[in-house]
């Protein structure tokens, strides 16, 4: 009896996750696309994934948890949120 791995389960299940991660941690240059990729950049175009995130979405930063988010966020206290936003005090608002 013989086996044979089909293409599709190679790519979703072995090298997908694999291209995805070393993407991520910016260990190749991709162009705009994600189509083509090398180890070395090619021109200006062809960037690492950070670049391109910087790039395309300014104010977003890329964590070492591998998570995008807004550089500019804040937290806020959800308690002290509804308070004010039942609250009919108009000095609170400033």
């Amino acid at each position: 009896m013989t086996f044979k791995l089909s293409t599709k389960f190679l790519y979703a299940d072995v090298f997908e996750p694999v291209f995805t991660s070393l993407a991520k941690l910016s260990q190749f240059y991709c162009d705009y696309e994600y189509s083509k990729f090398s180890m070395q950049r090619i021109d200006e175009s062809w960037m690492t994934f950070a670049e391109s995130m910087q790039r395309k979405f300014p104010g977003y930063k890329l964590g070492a948890d591998q998570l995008i988010s807004n550089v500019s966020d804040i937290t806020i206290n959800l308690d002290e949120l509804l308070s004010l936003l039942r609250s009919k005090d108009i000095a609170r608002y400033n």
